[in-house]
């Protein structure tokens, strides 16, 4: 046992005050005697073993010490001596919370209740210590977030407002007041007869203040719809929170706003805030529109008008199908050329002015270079060509262009669609395959795309197949070179021999050289064939008879390629 201050604590004291806190008899407690004016804050004489556990001290250590061996820099020195002045005074437990510290300096926030215990050996003071750290953490942060909310509920520049259980309004920001205080669907008094941090939308259910500021009939029909069933659903927790955006009327224009409800914690209720997205949804519009139109002329795109085909395509049986033209302008070039880009633009501008004038009910749109196209929803092949018509006669008119007149007109390719068009690329293909059908019929007109058409373009595709196939080879499959005489008129003397390329193909048969020359010609391949003709025709007439000159036929493409001079020099070493 050991003795101090005013009593001495015995074995039977000590089992008489474990019995009297048998509830605390596991908490971390220790007691000491009582204070006096020398000692106000008394020795140690007994510790607990869970405050010695907790704490990390030994017994040794403590005992004969006073209580504030665990304090430490955070404990707050009034709070600790108020409770000394309390335990000074005498009378029942006085109780404050304290930040204590462990022996490895961990702190903790403790209640310390203080209370007297007369025993047989004198009175004692009871030190029962509670942790209480989590729940002064929560009430930290409760009071940080109501702060919190409250400085930001201030500050926020979207509208925000508190909404009870009902909806109704209870609380606002001065954003809202002021955007509410003056918008025309209320007839609110003026701010000066309104008192000071009111606001008339406080006791207003949140639906109504809005019930009349929707932009459109149909916006009040179904934004409306959407935002009470989405402020029932967070009230009623069946959603965690519910964003939409809509559009609100003002004096002369529109605004849009993007409203977020959120629920209260803790309580009923709900935060609505509405942030004003007007110049993202203008700068959204402005994407949206540059997207899918065409910058020079303001026509929409090759991307809009495959959507538009998308909504359209495949054509449904027993229904008006849609039709496509394609346009493209004979002449264009040479005044791109000739006169420079400003020009060019200057006629596709009034091109395309010319075709809004006559195609009224078609989508317009530009491909990309000097090629329309014109999309008719519903069509025949009647109502197509008399469009047709109309586009080529109105096209094929002068254009005033930087003091001169100038003469450009177009051909143009039709395709009605039918149930072999299931995609948009089928009917630009086929519209595409008609238009070049109009430039070899002479320009300056119309073609509709029929079966004579559709076998033919898939003729070109096959060839086109083959010929890559053929090209790939290190020696072109199936290409040979004939030679065509030349003779000289005076003598009937033999001088000279042109190389001309055929081929024969093992699924194709013999191909006409107009075809797949022209293919070669359109694809690019003209350039390897070129080449491998000369070096073969170079070849050829290193075995041929005399002084024979051989001629071979040179591809302009050929003549821009940067190689021509090596392969010529290298055919001719």
């Amino acid at each position: 046992m050991l003795v101090a201050g005013a009593g001495t604590l015995t074995d039977t004291d000590r089992l008489a005050m474990y019995e009297t806190l048998l509830d605390d008899a596991r908490s971390p407690l220790l007691v000491t005697t009582l204070p006096t004016p020398q000692a106000p804050w008394p020795p140690v004489v007994h510790v607990s073993p869970g405050l010695l556990a907790r704490s990390g001290w030994d017994e040794s250590e403590v005992l004969g010490g006073d209580p504030r061996f665990l304090h430490g820099p955070g404990t707050d020195a009034a709070t600790a001596e108020r409770l000394a002045a309390s335990i000074a005074a005498g009378g029942g437990p006085t109780t404050e919370v304290l930040k204590l510290y462990q022996r490895d300096g961990t702190s903790i926030w403790v209640e310390v209740t203080v209370s007297p215990l007369t025993l047989s050996g004198g009175t004692f003071l009871v030190w029962v210590h509670r942790d209480v750290t989590r729940r002064r953490l929560v009430e930290a942060e409760r009071r940080d977030r109501e702060a919190f909310v409250r400085s930001v509920l201030a500050s926020l520049p979207s509208q925000t407002a508190v909404v009870d259980g009902e909806g109704v309004v209870t609380a606002v920001n001065d954003a809202w007041i002021r955007y509410w205080r003056v918008h025309p669907a209320h007839d609110f008094p003026p701010e000066e007869a309104t008192p000071p941090g009111q606001d008339p939308t406080v006791g207003m259910h949140y639906l109504d203040v809005c019930a009349g500021a929707y932009a459109t009939p149909s916006g009040a029909a179904g934004a409306a719809a959407e935002i009470a069933a989405g402020l029932a659903d967070v009230l009623e927790q069946r959603r965690p929170a519910f964003t939409t955006d809509f559009a609100l009327a003002e004096r002369h224009s529109m605004r849009w706003f993007q409203v977020q409800i959120v629920p209260l914690r803790g309580r009923p209720g709900a935060v609505v805030s509405h942030q004003d997205i007007t110049e993202r949804k203008l700068g959204e519009q402005v994407l949206a529109f540059e997207a899918t139109h065409d910058p020079l002329t303001a026509l929409a795109n090759r991307f809009a008008l495959r959507d538009l085909l998308d909504g359209l395509l495949p054509p449904r049986p027993g229904r008006p199908a849609p039709a496509l033209l394609f346009a493209d302008l004979d002449g264009f070039k040479a005044v791109n050329d000739g006169l420079g880009h400003g020009a060019g633009d200057a006629v596709l501008i009034e091109v395309t002015r010319r075709l809004v004038r006559v195609a009224d009910d078609a989508t317009i749109a530009r491909l990309g270079g000097d090629e329309f196209a014109l999309l008719l929803p519903e069509a025949d092949e009647a109502s197509a060509s008399d469009l047709a018509v109309r586009v080529v006669e109105v096209l094929r008119e002068p254009y005033d262009v930087a003091g001169l007149r100038l003469t450009v007109s177009a051909s143009v390719g039709v395709a009605v669609a039918d149930g072999t068009h299931s995609t948009p690329g089928d009917l630009l293909r086929d519209a595409d395959a008609a238009m070049y059908q109009a430039k070899e019929r002479g320009r300056d007109r119309y073609a509709v795309f029929g079966p004579q058409l559709r076998e033919r373009a898939v003729r070109r595709v096959r060839i086109l197949d083959r010929l890559r196939h053929a090209m790939s080879e290190p020696t072109p499959d199936g290409l040979t070179l004939h030679y065509q005489p030349i003779v000289s008129f005076a003598d009937r003397r033999l001088v000279g021999l042109e190389a001309l390329a055929r081929w024969r193909d093992d699924r194709l048969g013999v191909v006409p050289p107009g075809e797949f020359i022209e293919v070669a010609e359109d694809t690019g391949l003209i350039v390897r064939l070129g080449m491998w003709a000369l070096v073969q025709a170079c070849t050829d007439a290193v075995a041929a008879p005399g002084d024979l000159t051989v001629s071979v036929n040179v591809s302009p493409r050929q003549l821009a390629d940067a190689r021509i001079v090596d392969v010529v020099e290298e055919a001719l070493a």
